[in-house]
């Protein structure tokens, strides 16, 4: 017993000695590079984080800090750890500083950043985040607004669920790209704040312009604003609806009265407001006039709602943080008619509605479809289970004792049975699943004649017959954008989803990493028989020449009159045009043909989309099909989800689709052009082993928004 307890009084004083060797060069480590401590790190907005929202993460040195690059590793809904690009510090204001965009995939929300100095040397910490259910809606506001959270308690629904409102000032928004926004649904610039930084305005902008909303009040001289500027002057011209001329005094306010539905009348104990005074010029206004102070709706707007790229403004010439607006009962309903936001709903339609698919977990199912690749029925399963426990009792027992078999021959019926076994599975497997690589896609293809801008959504899937490890990159024809990539999973609590309390178990879990950019990933591990779905978002201008020429005009019984003339290569299919509430059929639109909307008659937009037909003097209503596999018909009710009455014709929100939601830019002087076109983003994936696999094939639905009263020749404004 003595030789055995000599090593026992040697371990803890080697092992205290490692420790302290490991102290040691990690307290020497920390101390040439400059980094004792936790750096400055900030996630989201106020700390607050949304799941399957890109969020931005903001990593700040101290100026004295040996400072290379950085990038933020986040997990997606199956676990598996996924890296942003590296950036590289840069220094602002005597410190460094660098901003990643990560997804999160799981409620917990727990990222990993990791600061490289140089010559392989890095850091790692992680940062606790809790970010809220990706169906949650996002109220932004930059500035205090009191009344905004009290109009949020008049949207909550019997389940207890209303609008999240995060309040941050302009000092804490460092913002500088669009994608900072991806978690907000609604942006409320107040007018106390004042003018936002160049940075900040510019990343608002370009937020509104694919797809969001923005709503700005400019009241009184606290909007940044004096009384002599013109809108020439004003660096936010393009958010205004029209020339500012002056400020005047608004002295009656019962068309504010009655716009907010108010109990109360608005109290002005200091007298007449001022408000901004707006020339709108009715044939370039593409909005609708919400509130005037007259008769006429251009005698003296005081709100708006406006298209903005592909988003919406909604533009307020009353100062809602300030007095009398703060302390008046009327600025809660007012808010709501700003935020175009129904009071809550009765009964426990948001829970459920957290439990199931929405419009794009409907598409992701329809994506993930693949030729010959089907389940195995459950009783062939079964069958085959249950033949392998019979065999390896009742039937090598018979074989053994009965059967004639001993000595060698009988060590050679349990590896017999296997083999016949794992050749019987393997032969199911590929029966059902198949041997060779697949790929399917869809998308949206969104073009604006009035803006200039152009945006596009491409879901691409992938099944694999083998365990490998791939590279996927993603392109569009258009020089001034690279499309941002990422995994794709249906929102909520249901299975696979990022809201899910467990993540959806993966049969090939490793990190893997984006390259330079977020137009490239690297090192997805897949396994057999399975596939993988991705997403790529893409926005820019519209280079080349237009695809429409000629003009369009409404009536006075607010009819189509005019022609348009195709500029594209190619020809678009099962074309429609809309306008308002109705709907003009042209068929198949080849390059160089012309259409005549006077040539055929219009129908009900809402009629068409949800295939609402008469029978004699009866209107028969056709169901929408919840577990429909048809890409282009969850694309057509997405991008027009509000005018055929949204979750009451299809009994699914829209997720992430809602901002594909075109419905509000009818409201104005603007029709949409739809048809069936070629794909506008060029999947390419590559294997590591070299293996050529197959680019995503299929189309997508273009839509083109075009401005009328316009001549459709002349340049975007």
């Amino acid at each position: 017993m003595t030789r055995p307890a000599e090593p026992r009084r040697r371990r803890p004083a080697a092992a205290c000695g490692l420790v302290a060797v490991v102290t040691l060069a990690a307290s020497t480590f920390s101390a040439s590079r400059g980094v004792a401590e936790l750096p400055g790190i900030s996630v989201g907005f106020a700390g607050v984080t949304k799941t399957a929202a890109w969020t931005p993460v903001w990593v700040r040195l101290p100026g004295d800090a040996p400072a290379g690059r950085v990038r933020v590793w986040a997990d997606d809904p199956e676990g598996q750890p996924v890296a942003s690009p590296w950036k590289a510090f840069e220094l602002v204001a005597g410190r460094h500083e660098a901003v990643c965009h990560v997804r999160c995939g799981r409620p917990a929300g727990l990222l990993r950043v990791e600061i490289e100095a140089g010559q392989g040397r890095a850091t790692s910490y992680e940062v606790e985040a809790s970010p809220i259910e990706s169906t949650a809606t996002v109220v932004l506001a930059i500035g205090e607004l009191p009344s905004l959270t009290r109009a949020a308690a008049l949207l909550e629904s019997d389940d207890g669920r209303r609008p999240r409102i995060v309040t941050v000032s302009q000092e804490d928004l460092p913002a500088a790209d669009p994608l900072d926004f991806d978690a907000a649904d609604v942006v409320v610039l107040c007018g106390s704040t004042g003018r936002p930084s160049p940075n900040l305005a510019a990343a608002l902008d370009g937020w509104v312009r694919r797809g969001g909303f923005l709503v700005y009040m400019t009241g009184g001289l606290t909007g940044g604003l004096t009384g002599g500027e013109t809108a020439a002057a004003a660096p936010f011209a393009a958010w205004l609806p029209g020339e500012l001329q002056r400020f005047v005094p608004l002295r009656r306010t019962a068309s504010v009265e009655t716009f907010a539905r108010a109990s109360r009348p608005l109290g002005r104990s200091g007298g007449a407001f001022d408000v901004p005074s707006l020339v709108i010029d009715p044939e370039s206004f593409a909005g609708v006039v919400l509130l005037s102070a007259g008769p006429d709706a251009t005698d003296l707007p005081l709100a708006t709602r406006t298209p903005h790229g592909f988003g919406q403004i909604a533009w307020a010439g009353l100062d809602l943080d300030g007095e009398p607006f703060r302390s008046w009962p009327g600025t809660d309903t007012l808010l709501l008619e700003l935020l175009d936001r129904e009071p809550g709903r009765g009964g426990r339609s948001g829970e459920v509605r957290r439990e199931r698919l929405d419009l794009d977990g409907q598409l992701k199912r329809a994506v993930d479809r693949f030729e010959g690749v089907a389940a195995v029925p459950f009783g062939l399963v079964a069958l085959l289970g249950g033949g392998c426990v019979a065999s390896l009792y009742p039937l090598s027992w018979w074989l053994t004792t009965r059967g004639g078999l001993s000595g060698r021959g009988a060590w050679l019926v349990l590896p017999g049975l296997i083999l016949i076994f794992t050749g019987l599975a393997a032969g199911i497997a590929r029966a059902w699943k198949g041997d060779r690589w697949q790929a399917s896609r869809a998308g949206l293809v969104d073009i604006d004649l009035f803006s200039g801008d152009a945006r596009g959504l491409s879901v691409a899937g992938l099944w694999s017959p083998a365990n490998a490890e791939i590279e996927l990159t993603a392109a569009t024809g258009l020089a001034s954008t690279r499309p941002i990539i990422s995994w794709m999973a249906a929102t909520g609590r249901n299975f696979g989803g990022p809201d899910a309390m467990l993540p959806h178990p993966s049969l090939a879990a490793g990190p893997y990493r984006y390259g330079q950019s977020l137009a490239a990933l690297e090192a997805i591990p897949l396994a057999a028989a399975t596939s993988c779905l991705w997403e790529a978002r893409w926005f820019g201008r519209s280079d080349g020449p237009l695809p429409l020429a000629g003009r369009l005009d409404r009536s006075a019984d607010g009819t189509l009159r005019g022609s348009i003339e195709s500029r594209l290569d190619v020809p678009l299919d099962d074309c429609i045009l809309v306008q308002a509430g109705w709907l003009y059929d042209l068929g198949r639109l080849a390059p160089g043909e012309r259409f005549d909307p006077a040539a055929r008659g219009p129908r009900s937009l809402a009629a068409a989309i949800t295939r609402r037909s008469s029978a004699g003097d009866r209107d028969r209503a056709v169901r929408y099909d919840e577990h429909s596999r048809d890409p282009w018909r969850i694309l057509e009710v997405a991008g027009f989800h509000e005018a055929a009455g949204g979750e009451s014709f299809t009994a699914l929100a829209a997720g992430r689709l809602a901002r594909f939601d075109l419905s509000r830019l009818l409201e104005g002087r603007l029709a949409v052009l739809v048809g069936r076109g070629p794909a506008a983003v060029r999947w390419t994936p590559s294997s590591s082993t070299g293996e050529k696999l197959p680019s995503a094939g299929g189309g997508s639905l273009w839509r083109i928004v075009l401005p009328l009263g316009r001549e459709l020749g002349a340049e975007p404004r």
